[in-house]
């Protein structure tokens, strides 16, 4: 996807980069979408590359049921958030495809008359000039949120106070606010892509990143379908439960 990269990057890739990878004499990648690129693309044998899967801190879980209403409060105050939200969490940047992902929550705000905003948690990256003139194309100024960075602290109440995740990113080397977000027990809306299946498994809804109808109609299903919604978040919930620190430790130090 060189057209989300800036001309440094594309460098530090073909030249620097490729070159690291011939001289190391092991390599470990967090996700066997990554392993394959870099057999195809850089030609790495397959025998140097061991993949394993991270792990995401304990501090992302799902509400208690005596916190929720307080916790809810305390991040919408700090935030100015609406009760109801669809959240992305990611610097933004091209490459996380926000473009498609406003198309998508404008268009099923339309389709399902839906009361959701969308909340963009995260610092201007590479390229992020096409998210600011995509909301301003799409007259949809008051119903995104840009709070900007946000400490790793608020995260949590962050995720466990939205409706739904939202993550249309054209690539993942694999994706960790997607396991965040069903850690802490949110449905996940993602696209079909790179690593991002492996993470998700069959706990998400998954779409083409370029399909905004398709997102659009998936974002309707999810926020409006109640039986749905509540199946969505206890299967992300086992899918997240396969991402140990454990497993992660062992197979490290057995490499």
């Amino acid at each position: 996807h060189p057209h989300t990269q800036k001309w440094t990057g594309r460098l530090w890739w073909n030249l620097l980069g490729a070159r690291g990878f011939k001289k190391s004499e092991r390599i470990i990648t967090i996700s066997n979408s990554t392993r394959r690129d870099l057999c195809q693309y850089l030609v790495v044998p397959k025998e140097k590359v061991d993949v394993i899967y991270p792990f995401v801190s304990t501090q992302f879980h799902p509400p208690s049921p005596y916190a929720t209403v307080a916790e809810r409060k305390a991040i919408a105050d700090k935030y100015n958030l609406p009760e109801k939200y669809i959240l992305f969490v990611s610097t933004l940047e091209r490459r996380k495809n926000i473009t498609s992902l406003l198309r998508a929550f404008s268009m099923a705000r339309k389709m399902g008359n839906l009361e959701h905003s969308l909340v963009l948690v995260g610092q201007p990256g590479w390229l992020y000039q096409d998210v600011y003139r995509t909301i301003e194309a799409l007259d949809i100024r008051e119903q995104v949120i840009l709070p900007g960075y946000v400490p790793e602290a608020d995260l949590p109440g962050l995720y466990r106070a939205a409706d739904l995740f939202a993550f249309l990113s054209d690539y993942e080397g694999f994706g960790f606010p997607v396991l965040e977000a069903m850690a802490s027990g949110v449905p996940v809306l993602t696209s079909n892509t790179s690593s991002l299946p492996e993470v998700v498994g069959q706990a998400g809804m998954m779409v083409p990143p370029q399909d905004v109808e398709q997102a659009a109609a998936q974002m309707v299903q999810i926020l409006t379908d109640t039986d749905l919604h509540a199946e969505m978040i206890q299967h992300g919930l086992e899918q997240a439960r396969r991402f140990s620190r454990v497993q992660f430790q062992q197979k490290i130090l057995a490499v």
